[in-house]
């Protein structure tokens, strides 16, 4: 039963529907159509056991080393690796070794709790993500155009940026960052004309 078939469906509904009382409340329906951003352990626990049947190739409920390496550790190096930078990234063989707390040589459903926002990221996660990323790449554009200007004006545009951007929600620094993205490429293009930075500045 894969990932949006009726029966996983019902399965997520029984699984949200916390009290078991055959409805689901307001808080529950939010379990529902957001699992992976919720608290709900029992919705949470429901989906890395989907999970964990997606990754387990010799189907018996857990997951070995080769499995672990094969099936979950890139996505949870991309993760970490973004966070982190690169830096203290552990290897496949210590973070496997970290979550094996039995040391039976298998990852359960409980060990891999610990990665579970990794391994089953929902839309916030993704939001985050991304929205570091787009903040990474503006960083850089900015450097490049802010190294061809006179140092008077870097100086106010950077005290400016920074001023506006401690005071702007993720989501619209997200937003902001996409458009000063295209003004900026247009304004590497045109040899950094004076006018354009200053515009791209008062956008964000």
């Amino acid at each position: 039963m894969g990932h949006g078939e009726a029966g996983w469906w019902k399965e997520l509904l029984e699984n949200a529907d916390a009290d078991q009382n055959g409805s689901l409340s307001f808080d529950e329906f939010k379990d529902f159509l957001h699992p992976e951003d919720r608290d709900n352990k029992r919705v949470q626990e429901w989906l890395l056991k989907k999970k964990i049947q997606h990754m387990d190739l010799d189907g018996d409920g857990k997951l070995n080393f080769i499995e672990f390496y094969e099936q979950a550790y890139d996505v949870f190096k991309n993760y970490v690796g973004f966070e982190t930078a690169g830096a203290d990234l552990p290897t496949a063989e210590g973070k496997f070794a970290e979550l094996d707390v039995n040391k039976d040589r298998f990852l359960a459903v409980e060990e891999l709790k610990p990665i579970f926002h990794y391994l089953h990221p929902g839309e916030l996660s993704h939001a985050k993500y991304y929205t570091g990323y787009l903040i990474q790449q503006f960083s850089c554009y900015s450097f490049t155009v802010a190294s061809a200007l006179p140092k008077l004006m870097i100086a106010k545009m950077g005290t400016y940026h920074l001023m506006r951007c401690s005071i702007t929600s993720m989501f619209s620094i997200a937003q902001s960052i996409m458009k000063a993205m295209e003004i900026m490429t247009k304004t590497t293009t045109m040899n950094c004309e004076v006018g354009s930075p200053i515009f791209l500045f008062s956008a964000l």
